[in-house]
């Protein structure tokens, strides 16, 4: 079995820890005004984050037990048992005490992804930005791309039985558990149930399992220091695989960051591979908005709603509208949810080109379908991910006028409409 080669870009035109110890001295999470109680994907992070430092008038409290838990916790109505973060717009947020019961599920996944569980009458499924899932590995590996047979190989099995160079060593691949998003995602796209992931090594893949992205990250960098360095691999959110990419360093705080590097990957339906960019040095995703990366979807928010199909918590109510630019926002609103969107390493649905009805899968593609956003930002997206040039050729600024078939003026660039 051969890794695949990377393809070049041929853009269609146009289209913390948290210890007992600051744990006693946190505040009740309740004390924070309008509280909305979140939890879920521990992908998400990042987007609480960036969207707390533009969003007024709600206090978010996070939690990250995995998609499919975050799920199950708000259709059952009770608290996680994940520590409580409020989002003060810092990367690490305020711990807090006594989350109440979850108003708002967040998934990476479709909720039909994550086993018997079933949405009820009563609550609704509303899509937010897009993520993208992708395979990594240490920044010094040797290693630029993988395909879907390979990674099915290589997450399968381990290297115990078929190994895929150099990814032979199972204690230097890095996984999720099978309640993960991340997981399973990468397991739709290269048709690897979760249960299955590291099936065939010693311990069923119990130790390579780690709690959180975060865990993966920590994993992989750590790997990045060791003797073999090609030997590793895991799996990221393009968000934290994008805010690490590169060398190893350190941040003003000491932190670890960098030390990743994204793989090329080649879909089973594909001659080749591809990034979720343009090239390893953007960030533009303009493969994921135009459909050539394959694995990605939308990140789904769960809540209570009315008969009207309209949450019934005022404050997942305001969450909602602004994560997934609902009509009733006002032009300015939508700006700041886009701006907030493309620093926590997102894509907002107006800059997208296509769009999935399901979770994407080796034999269907998902429902992926061309798609024409009612308000476009994929250029004004690109100027805030690309130094403020847009990546896109046919983008334009409004200055000299919009003309067919870019003739609508949005965030300072013509768009088809």
């Amino acid at each position: 079995m051969k890794k695949s080669m990377m393809c070049a870009l041929s853009a269609l035109a146009g289209c913390g820890v948290l210890t007992s110890a600051l744990d006693a001295h946190a505040a009740d999470c309740s004390t924070y005004p309008n509280p909305v109680y979140v939890a879920g994907s521990t992908a998400s992070k990042p987007i609480w984050a960036a969207l707390a430092q533009k969003l007024t008038g709600i206090s978010i409290i996070y939690q990250a037990p995995s998609s499919c838990v975050g799920l199950s916790d708000v259709v059952t109505a009770v608290a996680d048992t994940k520590p409580a973060i409020f989002e003060d717009g810092s990367a690490a947020g305020i711990a807090c005490t006594n989350p109440g019961p979850v108003t708002v599920g967040i998934s990476d996944v479709f909720p039909s992804s994550c086993g018997s569980l079933t949405v009820p009458s009563g609550f609704k499924d509303f899509q937010g930005p897009i993520q993208a899932m992708v395979i990594a590995v240490p920044s010094g590996s040797t290693e630029s791309s993988i395909s879907a047979d390979a990674a099915y190989t290589v997450f399968g099995w381990g290297g115990t039985a078929y190994p895929v160079a150099p990814w032979t060593s199972w204690n230097d691949i890095f996984i999720r558990s099978p309640t993960s998003g991340n997981e399973t995602m990468i397991g739709a796209a290269i048709g690897l149930a979760s249960s299955k992931w590291l099936s065939q090594v010693p311990d069923a893949g119990a130790s390579q399992q780690e709690a959180s992205a975060t865990a993966v990250l920590n994993a992989l960098q750590g790997a990045g220091g060791g003797a073999n360095v090609s030997a590793a691999i895991g799996i990221l959110s393009s968000d934290i695989g994008d805010t690490n990419r590169g060398p190893m360093g350190t941040n003003d705080a000491g932190a670890a960051v960098g030390g990743i590097k994204l793989l090329a990957f080649k879909a089973a339906d594909q001659s080749c591979g591809y990034l979720p960019d343009s090239d390893a040095t953007h960030f533009d995703k303009i493969n994921v908005r135009q459909g050539r990366y394959d694995i990605w979807g939308p990140i789904h928010l769960l809540t209570a709603v009315d008969g009207s199909g309209n949450p019934t918590n005022a404050q997942a109510a305001t969450l909602i509208q602004n994560l997934t630019l609902a009509s009733s926002l006002t032009t300015d609103q939508i700006q700041t949810v886009i701006q907030s969107d493309a620093n926590a390493y997102v894509i907002p649905q107006c800059a997208m080109q296509v769009s999935r009805s399901a979770e994407v899968s080796p034999v269907t593609g998902g429902g992926e379908a061309s798609y024409q956003p009612a308000t476009g930002c994929g250029c004004y997206y690109e100027s805030l991910k690309n130094g403020g040039a847009p990546y896109s050729k046919y983008c334009t600024p409004c200055g000299s006028g919009c003309a067919a078939p870019y003739p609508t003026c949005h965030f300072g660039y013509c768009e088809a409409q």
